[in-house]
């Protein structure tokens, strides 16, 4: 079967300090209690995270991630394997305002519902999906790092009634 490739290209803003953002980056394990569309993460090794990962369509995709690259706090870089294959760059950038944060996947699916997973993501990268919550996307992550600007990158929507921060556990704290 071929692969199917696309791209996502994600910017978070947010009103907090790098370090503070990297934490929550990079403590993979609690991302389903603030990323809406991860449903689990478990940590392998310092090296390798596998997760899986689902969006308002009606699949699932799993794969690690294994980093190949890390410079706190800026720089996260690593390769998936497993039903998306590729490559993601993590990068932090600090200013006075807060921290930004670009995601940049090259990726393919390599599932059986792959062409259907990938018109999906095409489908995502605009605004009116972004209406949707359960898409890949603005995390909650304000609730650890501090609260996000209103936009991302690719212009989509994606803070306040997309990702609320109640959409996280009460309990959920930054440590």
């Amino acid at each position: 079967m071929a692969v199917t490739r696309y791209r996502f290209l994600t910017t978070w803003l947010l009103e907090a300090e790098i370090g503070r953002v990297w934490d929550a980056i990079y403590d993979a394990r609690r991302w389903p209690e603030w990323w809406r569309g991860v449903e689990r993460v478990e940590v392998v090794g310092d090296d390798l995270w596998r997760s899986t990962w689902k969006s308002f369509l009606p699949y699932r995709l799993s794969f690690d991630f294994e980093i190949e690259r890390r410079e706190p706090p800026h720089v996260l870089m690593g390769r998936a394997g497993g039903e998306l294959a590729g490559t993601g760059l993590w990068r932090l950038y600090e200013s006075p305002q807060g921290t930004a944060s670009t995601w940049d996947w090259h990726v393919g699916t390599t599932a059986a519902c792959g062409s259907t997973i990938a018109t999906g993501c095409e489908v995502s990268s605009s605004a009116a999906v972004n209406e949707r919550p359960a898409t890949i996307g603005m995390p909650s992550v304000e609730k650890y790092a501090g609260p996000t600007a209103p936009y991302s990158a690719d212009g989509c929507r994606s803070t306040g009634a997309s990702y609320p921060s109640t959409a996280i556990g009460a309990d959920a704290t930054l440590e």
